[in-house]
């Protein structure tokens, strides 16, 4: 697989490097074919016993939001038109296509390096803790767990009585805005999800209806939610919460079998594609041509030339774009460094959208990861960050699965990046550095706080287990 990637890396930097002389359909031709072998030649190899995994969702998305306007050039939706007939130059269409495909070349490359020798991961195994650290373990993770979930309840009920009516009269926020409830409801979702998978592979759980029964109210609550979230047309915050758990599911405790994948996201693909057009009133001209199915893709695949074309036009801002949105890790920090008078670069997005609407329009995610990261390092650095992004994000994987480090840090970390998984190429890479690090200090703070004598409470646990 090394060797492939790296004949096709070669040859499309060759590409790149001649992509004026390309005509805008070859180029589209050509760059899926080269995709969708890489893609499919990565899972095969890699992942087919689990398909469930971040490369696989990012991997799905990013298909589209490249070649969504190749596939659908006739688009005559505004949005599309405006972006469109803004590109000065329509060999960027064939640029935008070439460091696309280089860009996720070099992810996979970083993938493919970090796995090593064919990895298989099918059903679940035991870990090799005695059964003394297992019953610590579950007594640990079933206790927060417990404490996690009382206080998911209160915001849940907040949620419901603050937030949710805010939902329902404006059709569902149709640009997924995250409110006060929301946000704290996701950050208390994931740290359930996490210590509820943890301890339910500590109790060696292996199967759907023993999970149930070991975690009714987890299940009922995720699916009411869900059900809450869809009906209000927040796909993104839906996503963000089904992810994780649906994954790590698969992945520590009952493997979901490839053709439930394929079925689950032939059916919330065309879910979504509903809610789009119904929570904007348009359902009655919803059609199921290819237009219907695109559109949401189109201006993150239109927005990757522009991106490309204006940083080459006006230079690049080797990363002070990214300052705000990392310091937002600590609470109202990038607010107080924004009003010192520090002017850091726009965020691509920001600047997409400012230039398409101007300053007053309001969008969701209309920006690229490709178009992000090319507007803040260029080409070189960019090949350098996907490779390290995806070199990271496997060995993650790895030491989570394949070698059973449970951590739960390692697992909320990986967790965050599944929640973001179909919403990176439409967005930008920092979308889920604010969320692992303050579900990683929430559960540094419940575990010291709630738990502080570890070797006392483990003295605790082994003793009454002896007894019995």
């Amino acid at each position: 697989m090394i060797t492939v990637l790296l004949i096709f890396f070669l040859a499309c930097l060759l590409m790149l490097y001649n992509y004026e002389s390309f005509g805008f359909t070859t180029a589209a031709i050509v760059s899926l074919v080269m995709y969708v072998y890489v893609f499919i030649g990565y899972m095969y190899r890699y992942r087919k016993g689990n398909l469930l995994c971040f490369e696989f969702f990012f991997s799905l998305s990013l298909l589209f939001c490249i070649f969504s306007f190749f596939i659908n050039q006739n688009n005559d939706s505004f949005v599309a038109q405006l972006v469109y007939n803004s590109i000065g130059n329509d060999a960027y269409l064939v640029k935008g296509l070439f460091v696309s495909l280089l860009m996720y070349i070099s992810l996979m490359m970083g993938f493919c390096l970090a796995n090593g020798k064919a990895v298989y991961v099918g059903m679940n195994v035991e870990g090799s803790q005695s059964s003394e650290g297992n019953m610590f373990q579950f007594k640990k993770f079933m206790f927060l767990s417990n404490i996690v979930a009382l206080c998911y309840t209160i915001i849940f009920i907040l949620f419901i009585i603050i937030d949710l009516p805010f939902y329902i009269n404006n059709r569902g926020a149709e640009n997924d805005v995250e409110t006060l409830w929301l946000g704290w409801l996701r950050f208390a979702q994931m740290l359930y999800t996490v210590l509820v998978i943890l301890k339910s592979h500590y109790m060696n759980i292996q199967s759907l209806r023993s999970f149930y029964i070991n975690n009714r109210y987890y299940c009922w609550t995720f699916v009411f939610l869900s059900v809450l979230l869809l009906l209000s047309g927040a796909r993104h915050m839906f996503t963000t919460i089904a992810l994780p758990m649906i994954t790590l599911f698969s992945l520590l405790i009952y493997r979901v079998k490839n053709i439930y994948v394929f079925i689950g996201i032939a059916f919330f693909g065309f879910l979504f594609v509903i809610i789009r057009y119904a929570r904007v009133g348009l359902l009655a001209e919803f059609d199921s041509d290819t237009s219907s199915f695109f559109n949401d893709f189109i201006p993150a695949s239109l927005a990757t030339p522009w991106l490309i074309e204006y940083a080459d036009t006006y230079g690049y801002t080797y990363g002070t774009n990214y300052v705000l949105s990392i310091l937002a890790i600590v609470p109202f920090l990038a607010g107080l460094v924004s009003q010192s008078g520090f002017m850091p670069a726009l965020s691509s997005g920001k600047l997409f959208t400012i230039s398409m609407y101007g300053e007053d329009f309001s969008s969701g995610l209309g920006t690229s990861m490709v178009g992000d990261v090319y507007y803040s390092f260029g080409l070189i650095g960019s090949i350098l960050f996907f490779f390290l992004f995806g070199f990271f994000i496997c060995k993650l994987y790895n030491s989570v699965v394949v070698k059973k480090n449970f951590s739960p840090y390692l697992l909320i970390i990986y967790s965050s990046l599944l929640s973001e998984s179909l919403f990176f190429p439409r967005g930008i890479w920092t979308m889920f550095i604010r969320m692992s690090a303050l579900v990683c200090i929430y559960y540094f703070l419940l575990s010291n706080l709630l738990v502080p004598n570890n070797s006392k409470f483990h003295k605790k646990v082994s003793g009454s287990s002896n007894d019995n």
